[in-house]
């Protein structure tokens, strides 16, 4: 094989100095052949490799690589092999005795030499397309690192937005984000493609068929969206929505946001989808808002009854009036334990219902909570017939009273003979005038030095004669008089003081 110099030189000679192929071939003594070789080609000259080096050590174990490589092709992309992994399974089986860095090289070599997928260019013009996917993030919630999972939603025409966080990706998260997202875009897109998330596909046929969750199925029926499924192993077909995951997440959540709540994240999170609709695309001449304006006209109308995002469970109480669900337990009035009870689980509330009639609303707990979740009404018809160890009960630990009742709660125990059936009457009270309106009432109690459940009640407005005070009354005030007082008149007039 002739240098590059040799080749420089033959095409001077023959190309500006008009020297013959044979006179070249004679002056540089090269053959003729190698001459119009160099002629015909202007590119350095490369060495072919005319017989395939031997492969000393690796040789005998590339049919096991190239086996291990063709059955991938059949795998699910995470479940493949890496050239580390078939490195190590190599000297575990095999006994191999060559390097990490050879068998990375002839793996890089088989994937290059594989035949590549090739993509149509898509234009789904503004006929209200979209494409809606999940992925997670971590931000700093409360001062910890936690992980939130956010749902996306774009459209394929205008490019627009919708994004939002759950602590789980579940079916009622799937079921409110898109009630949500519809609310936000004012209408719903015709047609929304999804890479097969379990929370919506029951089962996974071949091609592109499908057997949608009930709830899905339900959200369909309500909106009359047509939904689209990738291929098994295909998400690229949802390129534009994995395009906004990386937008949101290196526009978003670097650096990490620092948040009281989940809906502090929410609130945020749609400014910014707000603000994204400013963003200009070159390659429209149009800015997203401008667009999405137009393909909103494709939008299927909202309907009229919203859709309940909720998933229903059976549930039974237990013999302490509590039913499990998602790893916590929560109560419901002792009445209803032992009964065949209905669960509507939301993304921040659970709703517990008795042959139609709600009967219990707790907050949704996901985290696992070593006690259950209780609510002191709940159990008040146990605690009047079991009122002793009323302070050691659940129930009554997890109620939250403002200090003035609480200060009540303690001057009654401290001077009451039955303070536990006082304390149960006190609770009944709050049950049905309201925890505010009564520790309204023991404020004023504690003022005039009145410490019992009946004057409590007298210092409670009748509900009856709860009419507006006319503008000249209002700036009246009554003071309550001190009980000393009275004892102070028994004694001017002989009596003994008893209060």
């Amino acid at each position: 094989m002739i240098g590059v110099d040799t080749k420089a030189l033959i095409r001077k000679l023959y190309f500006v100095e008009g020297k013959s192929i044979r006179a070249i071939s004679r002056m540089l003594k090269v053959a003729r052949k190698t001459v119009r070789r160099a002629l015909l080609d202007a590119e350095p000259p490369k060495y072919h490799l005319t017989k395939e080096r031997p492969k000393r050590v690796i040789g005998s174990f590339l049919p096991i690589i190239h086996q291990w490589l063709e059955e991938d092709q059949h795998r699910p992309p995470k479940q493949r092999h890496t050239a580390k992994r078939i490195y190590e399974r190599l000297k575990e089986e095999y006994g191999y005795q060559g390097s990490e860095e050879t068998v990375r090289r002839y793996v890089r070599l088989w994937r290059q030499n594989q035949p590549r997928e090739m993509f149509l260019p898509m234009d789904f013009g503004l006929e209200g397309w979209a494409q809606a996917d999940w992925f997670e993030v971590y931000v700093e919630y409360q001062g910890k690192l936690v992980k939130v999972h956010i749902f996306v939603m774009r459209l394929c025409g205008s490019k627009a937005i919708f994004a939002r966080a759950y602590w789980r990706e579940n079916a009622e998260a799937t079921l409110d984000a898109h009630v949500r997202a519809f609310g936000f875009w004012g209408g719903v897109p015709p047609r929304i493609v999804y890479d097969n998330p379990k929370t919506l596909v029951a089962k996974v046929f071949s091609g592109r068929r499908r057997k949608k969750s009930e709830c899905f199925y339900q959200l369909q029926l309500h909106y009359l969206f047509t939904p689209e499924f990738c291929l098994p192993y295909e998400a690229h077909e949802t390129w534009l929505v994995e395009n906004a995951v990386r937008l949101i997440r290196n526009n978003f959540f670097v650096p990490v946001p620092k948040v009281q709540s989940l809906e502090e994240i929410n609130e945020k999170l749609e400014q910014w989808c707000r603000k994204y609709m400013e963003q200009y695309l070159p390659e429209k001449e149009a800015t997203v808002g401008e667009l999405f304006a137009q393909e909103k006209l494709s939008f299927i109308q909202l309907p009229q009854v919203p859709f309940e995002p909720a998933i229903f469970h059976s549930v039974k109480a237990s013999h302490q009036a509590l039913v499990c669900f998602d790893g916590n337990r929560y109560s419901v009035p002792v009445d209803k334990a032992h009964l065949p009870l209905t669960l509507k689980a939301y993304v921040d509330h659970i709703e517990i219902y008795h042959e139609g009639e709600k009967i219990a609303v707790h907050e949704r707990y996901y985290e696992k909570r070593e006690k259950p979740i209780t609510h002191y009404t709940h159990y008040l018809p146990l605690l009047a017939r079991k009122p002793n160890y009323v302070w050691y009960t659940l129930p009554y630990k997890q109620l939250r009273l403002p200090a003035p009742l609480e200060q009540f709660i303690n001057r009654l125990t401290a001077i009451s003979p039955q303070p536990q059936r006082d304390v149960v009457a006190l609770l009944e009270l709050v049950a049905e005038r309201g925890i505010e309106e009564v520790a309204a009432a023991a404020e004023e109690a504690l003022l005039a030095d009145v410490i019992s459940v009946p004057a409590l009640r007298a210092f409670l407005p009748h509900p009856d004669t709860e009419a507006p005070v006319p503008a000249d009354l209002a700036a009246c005030r009554v003071h309550m008089p001190h009980p000393a007082i009275y004892n102070r008149l028994l004694v001017a007039s002989g009596g003994g003081g008893v209060l």
